[in-house]
C-alpha cells in the first residue's frame, strides 16, 4: 500500500511540474522554475536517512520478490531519443538550438552524476556501489525537461510524454532493487534542474542563422562582437 501511494504521488508531482512549466513563459525567472527540482533534491537528501530509506525497499521486495526487468536501461533514453528523432526529421528552424541543448545537457548530466556518485559513494539496496543519485533517473528527467521546453508550444501531450517515461524509469529502478527511493528523488530533481538550466542558459542557436563575428567602430573605440 505504501509503495502504491509513493508511486502515485510521484507521478502526480512530476505531471504537475510539467503543467506548471507550460503556464510559464520563457521570460519567467529561472529561480522560480528551479523551485521544484530543488525541492525534489532536498527530499532525496531527507529520505537518504538510513532508517527511512531501508524501510521502503523491504516493503517493495516483499510485494514483488522476483521482479526483474531491464526495461529501465532503455526507457531512460526515451525522452532524448524522441527529442532527437523529431529534431532531425522535421524542418525545425531552431534545430541548432535543440541539438546543442541535448549535447550540452547530456554532457553536463553525465559529469555531474558521475562526480556525485564517486564523492558520496553510498551502497545500493542490492549491495552494489555508487547509488546516490540515480543516473538512470537523472538522465531520463534531463531528457524529459529538454523535450518539454522544446515542444511545449507545439504539442503539450508530446512534450509531456517524456515525464511519463522518466517517472516510469525511476519507479523501475526502485522495483529492480537497484536504487533507494532517495536516489530516485534526488536524481529526478537533478535531471530537471540541469535540463532547465541548459535550455535557458545555452546561447547556441538563439539567433538561428544570424551567428557571426562582427566589428563595430565608432569614434575612438572598436568593439569586437560575436552573435550566437
Amino acid at each position: 500500500m505504501r509503495r502504491n501511494k509513493l508511486l502515485i504521488v510521484s507521478a502526480i508531482y512530476f505531471l504537475l511540474y510539467s503543467l506548471n512549466l507550460n503556464c510559464q513563459s520563457d521570460s519567467t525567472s529561472i529561480l522560480k522554475q528551479t523551485a521544484l527540482p530543488l525541492t525534489l533534491m532536498a527530499k532525496g537528501v531527507i529520505l537518504n536517512d538510513q532508517d527511512i530509506k531501508t524501510s521502503i525497499p523491504d516493503d517493495i521486495r516483499s510485494t514483488f520478490p522476483n521482479f526483474d526487468s531491464r526495461l529501465d536501461d532503455y526507457m531512460m533514453l526515451g525522452p532524448t531519443a524522441l527529442d532527437l528523432a523529431i529534431t532531425l526529421t522535421d524542418n525545425i528552424a531552431n534545430n541548432k538550438k535543440h541539438l546543442s541543448d541535448i549535447l550540452i545537457g547530456e554532457l553536463a548530466m553525465y559529469i555531474t552524476t558521475k562526480s556525485l556518485k564517486k564523492i558520496i559513494g553510498s551502497r545500493r539496496p542490492n549491495g552494489g556501489g555508487q547509488a546516490f543519485p540515480s543516473g538512470h533517473t537523472s538522465q531520463a528527467f534531463n531528457g524529459a525537461t529538454l523535450l518539454f521546453h522544446h515542444y511545449k508550444n507545439e504539442s503539450f501531450l508530446l512534450a509531456s510524454s517524456g515525464y511519463l517515461l522518466a517517472t516510469a524509469t525511476g519507479a523501475l529502478r526502485v522495483l529492480n532493487n537497484r536504487h533507494w527511493v532517495s536516489d530516485v528523488f534526488f536524481g529526478a530533481g537533478l535531471g530537471i534542474l540541469v535540463g532547465s538550466l541548459t535550455y535557458h542558459l545555452n546561447p547556441i542557436g538563439r539567433m538561428h542563422d544570424e551567428n557571426r563575428l562582427g566589428f563595430q567602430i565608432g569614434g575612438n573605440s572598436m568593439l569586437l562582437t560575436w552573435r550566437f
